[in-house]
């Protein structure tokens, strides 16, 4: 991969002071993506399943696009969280374990238009922090390497919010 897109995604408008910078790390970030990933899915398991969540007066097609949306989602967390265990060496485990109530509360009160909007503004903003902190940092090998999965990330929220709103209209 080319340099030149690490500075594609660079913002003049977040200059890190040295503290900050010597502190980041790359596997940090990558633990914290993980563990948000996680979550998420999670979430969107329990959101799946459950029946009438986007209220009493939904008609059956709304209620199988946002089942829909959520199993989509659901596994693409799932692959996103494997891409991000594979770059800092970790095999995560299929099984999920319990869903908490913070995941089941969450899951509850998706608003899926918002979600997607947030998720798409989550990724792009990470996305330009991490080339950022690694163009100040002079090491763009750090966001040469994640550069792909914010890509796979955002190809997919795309595709998916495009699909779901295929589904509702």
């Amino acid at each position: 991969m080319d340099k030149s897109r690490v500075i594609e995604f660079y913002s003049e408008d977040l200059e890190l002071d040295r503290d900050t910078l010597a502190s980041w790390s790359s596997r940090e970030f990558c633990d914290a993506k993980i563990e948000s990933l996680t979550f998420y899915w999670k979430a969107a398991i329990w959101a799946g399943q459950m029946p009438r969540r986007i209220g009493g007066d939904a008609t059956a097609r709304q209620l199988s696009a946002d089942k829909k949306l959520m199993r989509m989602l659901a596994h693409l967390f799932s692959q996103l969280n494997a891409g991000w265990g594979r770059l800092i060496g970790e095999t995560l485990p299929v099984d999920l374990g319990s869903i908490g109530p913070a995941e089941k509360r969450f899951g509850a009160q998706i608003d899926a238009e918002e979600f997607l909007r947030e998720l798409v503004f989550v990724s792009t903003s990470q996305r330009s922090s991490v080339c950022t902190i690694a163009v100040q940092m002079d090491a763009p090998k750090i966001a040469m390497k994640m550069l792909p999965l914010f890509s796979r990330e955002l190809t997919n929220l795309d595709r998916i919010s495009n699909k779901f709103h295929d589904l509702t209209t």
